[in-house]
């Protein structure tokens, strides 16, 4: 008995939009002989290294009213195959998110790679029609069955069901049959990026309150170089802060942590001086007790900094990991350095 395979339709695979929770679409394809009737396609999600991710639930099918065909034993032509469509949808919880967009970042390509497991279940007769006609027999009606080359000794009205000729002798009149195929399919970077990870919830985290100072009211005070240094160090700092908030969004969890390198680089080179200063003058400390807090600074710069480096001192540095743990803590460590010295910059510029 032969069996076509399964396949998953050209970009079926969408985001599914009538669930409340991070749902996907997915339509899969099936041509069954017309001797058979496709009972169902069920199955499970893997990611691509086979862990469980969710069920698929059957949203419709097509078509929706299956029909199978007897062919006659004087056929010459064998039976063609009907085409089946079904449509589902499987929900993805956080847990099972988490895990598909570790899994992309360690793809070369920062790919997601699923996994259908799929159950098609089948059930096939083994009928034929035959021709008859009747004809004397010894005083009796008998039942002759038409062949290859006499059917024309057939009457058209009469029909009868016989045993098919593949298993002579056989008692079985329908086979049930149930297979497991694996599908493996992949979602480009990309298309993830666009279409996916804005719709299924992906990107969305914990935010700092960030209330971007009007730094351009300030140019109605008398600055100091200094001031005016570190004025536009704050404007910088913003627009590196919306794109490392970009980058959280697409996953990029590496990137996140080099442009931070970028943002902590404007607080530590020649502005060191005037941030004690401001940290004592706005909070009471003492100058040299403010050390720690440049210190600081100066620290989650190297630490970023070690990300930046494929070569180090002639020796080349291996292919960091960076999950998404370590972008968000950058982030919101980031956005609170930004947030607490725009506001003592503030306190400090108003006073005046």
């Amino acid at each position: 008995m032969c069996y076509l395979m399964p396949k998953i339709i050209e970009n079926s695979i969408i985001p599914y939009l009538e669930s409340i929770s991070p749902a996907i679409k997915v339509r899969v394809e099936e041509d069954a002989p017309e001797d058979a009737l496709l009972l169902k396609i069920e199955g499970y999600v893997l990611s691509d290294d086979d862990k469980y991710l969710s069920n698929l639930i059957q949203l419709s099918s097509n078509p929706k009213e299956n029909r199978v065909r007897v062919e006659g034993v004087s056929d010459r032509q064998r039976y063609q195959s009907a085409r089946y469509e079904f449509e589902f949808f499987f929900a993805i919880d956080s847990k099972s998110l988490d895990y598909i967009e570790d899994r992309r970042h360690k793809n070369s390509k920062k790919d997601v790679v699923l996994k259908f497991k799929l159950g098609v279940s089948l059930l096939r007769h083994t009928m034929k029609m035959g021709d008859y006609t009747p004809r004397p027999l010894q005083g009796e009606q008998q039942q002759i069955l038409s062949t290859i080359g006499n059917s024309f000794r057939a009457n058209a009205n009469l029909n009868m069901l016989v045993p098919g000729t593949a298993n002579p002798g056989s008692e079985e009149i329908f086979v049930h049959t149930a297979r497991q195929i694996t599908l493996s399919h992949t979602i480009g970077a990309s298309s993830w990026e666009s279409d996916f990870q804005r719709v299924l919830g992906i990107g969305k985290y914990f935010i700092v309150d960030i209330s971007e100072l009007q730094l351009e009211s300030l140019a109605e005070k008398a600055l100091t170089e200094a001031e005016n240094t570190f004025k536009d160090r704050l404007s910088k700092s913003y627009r590196i802060l919306a794109e490392m908030e970009q980058e959280v969004r697409l996953g990029n969890w590496k990137t996140v942590i080099i442009e931070s390198r970028e943002l902590i680089e404007l607080f530590k080179k020649d502005v060191t001086k005037f941030v004690k200063e401001m940290i004592s003058k706005t909070t009471q400390l003492e100058e040299k007790k403010t050390l720690p807090f440049t210190e600081l600074i100066g620290k989650l710069w190297d630490y970023a900094n070690n990300f930046h480096h494929s070569v180090e001192k002639g020796k080349i540095n291996p292919d960091y990991t960076v999950g998404k743990e370590d972008a968000y803590m950058t982030y919101v460590v980031s956005a609170c350095l930004v947030n607490l010295l725009a506001k003592k910059f503030n306190a400090i510029i108003s006073a005046k």
